[in-house]
């Protein structure tokens, strides 16, 4: 079945001999006509910021302060909000593409050093198959007008086209072969649970790796927004807003309701999700009443090992469950909180990490200002505002924590999880059963 994308997959990024003519009036789709001073249905700041000014929040605009988009948007990495998951043809140039359809690069085949002829834009990658090369290819001699010949590259590689590495060549008819060049790793989110950890990447599909005795490292198909690795069991929120799960489910907590979802976290034996309206729906295991949310409205959802907890709408935090110091959150306004084994950690408006429960994993609690933090079963980490992650707690859970920037860290039971900012994932903490051990 022909894609709704095909017209635009195969899109020639060249002079305007090929097509590439922006700076005039043309068809986005539909009766819609980038140039002509109306926004009209079709366009957005993405395909035709001339007709639509950008709005803050808002797709294909800068996120807002926090690396935060308007629902149901997504902050991807080069601080452009985008849909859930990447998806080539969707007028963003996100991770892992070079190019994009009616998103005017300046590349030409002539740029490179070929004769002549078109560079085509195919699933997002450029194709140099459509460039000419001079008419003295294969005599042995770099001539000016020849982008390669033999060994002779003139000093590109495989990186400086874009790609994450790998060996480039040139071909008999001195075209560069990107053939045995890789693409860079393409993670959307982490999430590590138990023994196990799984991760959305770019074109929303999940992959799972570690223990797997209940199916919980076994994630269906299909594309997702988000995904929460619990105990023994995970569930994520589908491109539709609904929530899936799999794994153990002895006492319901893979067996989500209906509805839609915006946010979902998977705990020791229960789960929790932020419903559109951001109402708080919780299910499995309720002894503690971990699982009876209060009424109200929520921004996120954190479901720990017997309780959970959740950011209101004024920024204040509320928790239920098993009653003890860890479910008693200070006052104060939170912009994300997160329930560990037996403690909570949660980010304050300025910055500050503040945690609670027992002492000896609170009490070394950093200071400075913080993007992002994550409460294990016993350990703690978070990210930095320069991308940095700081962990802290028992030594055998926090040891060899990576340098270089994150854009995101989860804490396992036993063992930790980062997105770098290059979109690769690394795992630290203990190893039994590969949970550390992401897949290339």
């Amino acid at each position: 079945m022909r894609s709704r994308f095909t017209t635009l997959l195969f899109f020639v990024l060249c002079s305007v001999s090929c097509g590439n003519d922006v700076s005039q009036p043309y068809a986005i789709g539909g009766n819609a006509v980038c140039g002509d001073g109306v926004c009209g249905v079709g366009e957005t700041p993405i395909t035709c910021a001339t007709d639509c000014p950008c709005v803050v929040g808002q797709l294909g605009c800068p996120c807002a302060a926090g690396s935060v988009c308007a629902s149901p948007w997504v902050c991807n990495p080069y601080d452009r909000c985008i849909q859930g998951a990447t998806e080539c043809g969707n007028g963003a140039l996100d991770l892992g593409e070079q190019c994009e359809p009616n998103l005017p690069v300046g590349t030409t085949c002539e740029s490179l050093g070929y004769a002549g002829g078109c560079i085509v834009c195919s699933n997002c990658q450029f194709n140099f198959g459509g460039c000419v090369a001079h008419a003295t290819c294969g005599d042995g001699t770099l001539n000016t007008l020849e982008v390669c010949e033999g060994f002779e590259l003139r000093g590109q590689t495989c990186e400086s086209l874009g790609y994450n590495g790998g060996t480039l060549a040139c071909t008999q008819d001195c075209v560069l072969d990107t053939s045995s060049c890789t693409l860079p790793p393409t993670w959307h989110q982490v999430s590590a649970g138990g023994s196990h950890t799984c991760g959305v990447k770019m074109d929303g599909s999940v992959a799972c790796w570690g223990y797997d005795n209940s199916g919980q490292s076994t994630p269906p198909s299909g594309g997702f927004q988000v995904v929460s690795a619990g105990g023994v069991h995970t569930c994520g929120v589908k491109m539709d807003g609904s929530v899936a799960c799999w794994g153990n489910n002895d006492f319901g907590q893979s067996t989500p309701p209906s509805g839609s979802f915006q946010a979902v976290s998977a705990g020791a034996w229960h789960t929790c999700g932020v419903k559109m309206d951001g109402s708080v729906a919780c299910w499995g295991y309720d002894d503690d009443g971990q699982s009876t949310p209060p009424s109200g409205s929520f921004q996120a959802v954190s479901a720990g090992e017997m309780r959970t907890c959740g950011v209101k709408m004024d920024g204040s935090v509320a928790c239920w469950g098993y009653y003890d110091v860890q479910s008693t959150p200070p006052s104060g306004s939170f912009r994300a909180v997160s329930a560990g084994g037996t403690h909570t950690c949660g980010v304050k408006m300025d910055g500050s990490v503040v945690c609670w429960g027992p002492d000896d994993q609170v009490q070394s609690t950093p200071s400075g200002a913080f993007r992002a933090v994550s409460a294990g079963y016993a350990h703690t980490c978070g990210v930095k505002l320069d991308g940095s992650v700081v962990c802290w707690g028992p030594d055998d859970q926090v040891q060899s924590t990576p340098s270089g920037a994150f854009r995101a860290v989860s804490a396992g039971a036993w063992h930790t999880c980062g997105v770098k900012m290059d979109g690769s994932v690394a795992c630290w903490g203990h190893n039994d059963d590969g949970q550390s051990t992401p897949p290339d």
